[in-house]
């Protein structure tokens, strides 16, 4: 039973807890009622998912602070996975986001 926790119910409820983590960081973050032009084209834009050493960081496109971030093990990740995450990734929306995130987190 310990090893069965450790295995699968441990590292789900994890994913879990940083999907949801991801999508209130998400929802916290307020647009104004009215956006001007250069607002409104970067929400367009969507989301960048960039590994940083052993963190995992999501961004709004266009912006250079973090709006989460997630510890991971590179080297469970496959290498071309790894390589892509390096680079960065550009996310289209949130639906987008939050199945790379259980892609990449689980």
């Amino acid at each position: 039973m310990r090893r069965y926790l450790v295995k699968w119910l441990i590292p789900a409820a994890l994913l879990v807890a940083a999907v949801i983590m991801t999508a209130v960081a998400l929802r916290q973050q307020t647009a104004p009622a009215v956006q001007p032009a250069q607002e409104i084209s970067m929400a367009e834009q969507g989301y960048l998912l960039r590994l940083e050493g052993i963190t995992l960081s999501v961004y709004r496109q266009g912006e250079s602070e973090p709006i989460a971030e997630h510890e991971i093990l590179p080297s469970l990740l496959p290498e071309e996975d790894r390589k892509r995450l390096e680079e960065g990734i550009t996310i289209r929306d949130l639906s987008e986001l939050q199945r790379r995130l259980e892609d990449f987190l689980g």
